[in-house]
């Protein structure tokens, strides 16, 4: 009997997490499910206790990746084998409760949504729990609420998930219609994509969803403190690797806006304005949070091979205008009175001596560190 819903789960050296994982996944209380681990080339022990895990319920298949080719190329991997009418994935590390996949699709069948989303309950990870203060900003970062969208165009849920944050660009803790993926997932490659992957495809599927259903109850128990998106700190390794992944990011994304209509247009381009703007903040982030250490200009080097010289000073102003603490805020026309000097720098800044570097992208972070110990 084909299986009418597929829950992917997908993970990479998790052999602590993978278990209680797929034992969450097989206590689902919807009937004709099938359950799908992909793993992605894992060097520890996590496969070997998939596979015996699989040989307890004939639900279970498991799917190797011949190496470690990221997550967007794992959930894809997934996507095609599975055989479900409806898709939900989960990473390895997390957990569903037993009637997440019922309560959903419920609803979903009930009310013809091409995607439901259901709320995260976020359980910090008892070997590697997050501080208090980062923890509270993932718990108001991830919380699902009650909202209905229904006739909708590509402008209306690229708005709701990338600007207004109404809905998640989370991958998981959705179910989704088949056909929907089928579309947000034409343009894709199995291209490396470790770094907001979900977004990648999150893209697709908020440009081709008629109908999209959030509901606040919490029935995907999120395991903070282990994968990539709760981990605090940053090293020059890992950073640039996210620079890499974001800018594949973005070229698929234009590759996937040139295979929508062309009424669309004007939605797409603002869609990918919304996540240049994201990435954008999160590099400018990231680099500031250095600016006081030994490797910044390390970090500094690795965006300029992203940006040109003029980009990496105009979003590092829109960074300070949009997003620094409010009591910066009073002293942006300071900042932009510098930006002048900061772009001449920053031209041909691919070409320039890492002093000329440094001082381009840090100006007007040591302007305002200047003004904020003045006022001090």
């Amino acid at each position: 009997m084909t299986p009418e819903v597929s829950i992917i789960a997908i993970g990479y050296n998790e052999e602590k997490h993978i278990i209680r994982c797929l034992e969450s996944l097989a206590a689902q209380d919807a009937g004709n499910v099938e359950i799908l681990f992909v793993d992605d080339g894992s060097t520890d022990g996590t496969a070997e206790k998939a596979l015996a895990f699989a040989k307890t319920d004939d639900r279970v298949r498991v799917i190797r990746q011949p190496r470690n080719m990221g997550m967007a190329a794992a959930r894809y991997a997934g996507f095609l084998a599975g055989r479900g009418a409806w898709i939900t994935f989960v990473d390895a590390d997390d957990r569903l409760t037993p009637d997440a996949v019922s309560f959903a699709l419920a609803c979903a069948k009930e009310n013809a949504y091409d995607v439901v989303e259901f709320g995260m309950e976020l359980v910090p990870d008892e070997d590697n729990p997050p501080d208090d203060e980062r923890f509270r900003s993932l718990v108001k970062r991830f919380q699902s609420e009650d909202r209905t969208y229904l006739q909708c165009t590509p402008r209306v849920l690229l708005n709701a998930g990338l600007r207004t944050r109404e809905i998640t660009w989370n991958l998981v803790h959705k179910l989704y219609r088949r056909e929907i993926l089928e579309k947000a997932y034409a343009f894709y490659r199995n291209e490396y994509v470790n770094d907001t992957e979900d977004m990648l495809i999150s893209f697709g599927v908020f440009c081709h969803a008629k109908s999209y259903r959030s509901l606040s109850e919490k029935k995907y128990l999120y395991t903070i403190g282990t994968g990539l998106t709760t981990q605090g700190g940053i090293t020059l390794s890992r950073f640039s690797r996210t620079m890499k992944d974001y800018f594949t990011i973005r070229t698929l994304l234009r590759k996937q806006g040139t295979g929508m209509s062309e009424a669309y247009a004007d939605d797409i381009s603002e869609g990918l304005r919304l996540v240049e703007e994201f990435q954008d903040t999160n590099v400018c982030s990231t680099v500031v949070s250095r600016m006081d250490q030994e490797d910044v200009r390390a970090f500094i080097r690795e965006m300029s091979r992203y940006y040109t010289g003029e980009e990496m000073g105009t979003v590092l102003v829109n960074y300070f205008r949009h997003y620094v603490h409010d009591e910066i805020k009073p002293y942006i026309a300071s900042t932009e009175e510098c930006l002048h000097q900061t772009e001449a720098y920053a031209q041909g800044i691919l070409h320039s001596p890492s002093y000329r570097i440094g001082h381009a992208v840090t100006a007007p972070v040591r302007l305002l560190q200047k003004l904020m110990r003045r006022k001090a």
